[in-house]
């Protein structure tokens, strides 16, 4: 491809006009392409490279942030809110250290401190062989951590004490029950002999 371009020294020496050849080397606005093309190949690898580093740094992000999460939501699973000494007070042992024992006045004849309730809660710390907290690990009711358990007037408990000594690995519910006090002959003479 040939350009010309008019000037007017030439215009007004011949008294016509006349074109100028600026280029006359074919193939010189391959060149130019070229030199487009490639710059432009450039310019989008560049964009392409920042906007994968821009996305890798996005997944960094959120990978930190749900190791974030995860920790919060093991640092609650350190909370201690039920104890040993008394249930509803903390006693400085993580509580998925613990397990929750209820004992249920099955047939409420059952008097926990003189008192007649419904049930009440016990925390068991579990403990490995070792004898370190584990929350695979076993316990026990201690003997201080049970109330004075009584049977109500006119009545008998229907359970060893020792029921209630067991190994404990999981929240659990032990029914209490008490039976009708057997009649002693000598000490109520209206009532049949057998």
């Amino acid at each position: 491809m040939i350009m010309y371009i008019k000037t007017m020294d030439e215009k007004y020496k011949n008294g016509g006009m006349k074109m100028k050849k600026i280029k006359e080397e074919k193939g010189s606005m391959a060149v130019y392409v070229i030199v487009t093309l490639v710059s432009f190949c450039l310019i989008l690898t560049g964009i392409y490279i920042s906007t994968a580093s821009v996305r890798k740094a996005q997944i960094k992000t959120d990978i930190k942030i749900k190791e974030v999460y995860e920790n919060s939501y093991t640092t609650k699973k350190e909370i201690d809110v039920i104890g040993e000494k008394e249930y509803n007070t903390p006693d400085g042992i993580p509580d998925k250290y613990q397990r929750t024992v209820t004992l249920s006045n099955s047939t409420g004849g059952v008097l926990f401190d003189g008192e007649q309730l419904a049930y009440i809660k016990i925390a068991v710390t579990l403990y490995n062989e070792k004898g370190e907290l584990d929350e695979n690990g076993t316990g026990r009711i201690k003997k201080e951590q049970l109330p004075e358990i009584t049977a109500a007037p006119g009545r008998v408990l229907g359970f060893s004490e020792d029921y209630l000594f067991i190994d404990i690995t999981e929240d659990i519910e032990i029914y209490l029950s008490t039976n009708a006090k057997p009649i002693d002959p000598d000490l109520d003479p209206d009532s049949p002999t057998p």
